[in-house]
């Protein structure tokens, strides 16, 4: 591949940002669109696996186009392939979508974008590679922020559920960030992605049969007054939290990548907890506390920080990977 001059450079980096900020909107608003659903009465298993199986889907569709080679793999690569689907793409879906119910979809996407600062931790204190010390202010203010988030200064507000789905969303995106690590060693972010959530969809399977889903109510209005932008019947917003919600804003994300280094759309999937709140005030009627927003922001500093902290140079003759941010 052909490396671009830096005059090449320079032009593409707006097409970056660009098609990150979309990324960032579009996963956003479909924290919004996922409640509305889920207050139908439609369950977070159930929504779970109609939005894991048709991302998959349609993921592999387009690795299948645009890097048909890398879907290769090889039978023992099965096991862990399949673990990681589980905990890194299942789990992270699953729990959001518990957490979203019991709680405002901001403090459930602060509480899970920790994320990246668990993924510092794990690559100092057990793979023992060089960290700035830059990790350990990261850790604090997002342990401040947190506290903050979930009202914890004054005895717990929050529904305990909720934090504990939220929480454990986080360590499953954790593990999504450190599985992804590894396997955008062997081949392309887009076959990765496929094959993680096709592996989340076979799991999917397990905990939710297709005959346990309600088929026939996807084809009634969806009932409820929180989505009146989304008139139709149900499947409608299903396939929009499919296409628009999951797919699609993967697919501008590692487009993206093409034309940012990754540290940069992190810094700018930061974006995504504010943007989130912002739609789920205006559709929802979700208010968040000023305290709660001061501990966002403090959170969203230290995954930043955390990220920053991960810049020390990678041993010679490796070069350090990372797979794009956002919610899964």
């Amino acid at each position: 591949m052909a490396v671009a001059s830096p005059a090449t450079a320079g032009t593409r980096v707006p097409w970056g940002y660009a098609l990150a900020l979309i990324g960032v909107v579009l996963f956003a608003v479909n924290g919004t669109v996922a409640k509305g659903i889920l207050l139908t009465g439609i369950g977070p298993l159930q929504l779970s696996a109609l939005r894991i199986t048709g991302a998959a889907v349609l993921l592999m569709i387009a690795a299948a186009v645009m890097t048909p080679g890398d879907l290769r793999i090889r039978l023992q690569e099965l096991p862990l392939l399949a673990g990681y689907g589980i905990a890194g793409v299942a789990l992270t879906q699953v729990l959001y979508f518990i957490a979203i119910t019991r709680m405002p979809i901001a403090v459930a996407l602060v509480i899970e974008f920790s994320a990246p600062v668990m993924v510092a931790l794990w690559v100092r204190i057990v793979q023992h590679q060089p960290v700035r010390r830059l990790v350990w202010l990261a850790l604090a203010l997002a342990m401040v922020g947190l506290t903050l988030v979930t009202d914890l200064w004054q005895g717990p507000t929050l529904d305990p559920v909720g934090v504990l789905a939220a929480a454990g969303a986080a360590v499953s995106l954790a593990l999504y960030f450190i599985g992804g690590e590894h396997y955008v060693r062997q081949r392309s972010p887009v076959a990765t992605a496929a094959w993680a959530m096709t592996a989340g969809a076979v799991a999917m399977a397990f905990l939710t049969p297709p005959w346990t889903v309600p088929w026939q109510q996807l084809s009634q209005p969806i009932g409820s007054d929180a989505l009146p932008w989304l008139a139709g019947p149900l499947w409608l917003s299903v396939g929009w939290v499919i296409v628009l919600g999951t797919f699609l804003p993967f697919l501008v994300t590692f487009t993206a990548l093409r034309y940012l280094p990754a540290r940069q759309a992190v810094v700018i999937a930061m974006l995504e907890p504010v943007v989130a709140a912002t739609v789920a005030y205006l559709v929802l009627g979700e208010v968040i506390t000023a305290l709660q927003i001061l501990g966002g922001l403090l959170v969203l500093t230290g995954v930043v920080l955390a990220d920053l902290a991960r810049l020390a140079p990678a041993p010679r003759g490796m070069r350090p990977h990372q797979p794009a941010d956002g919610v899964p």
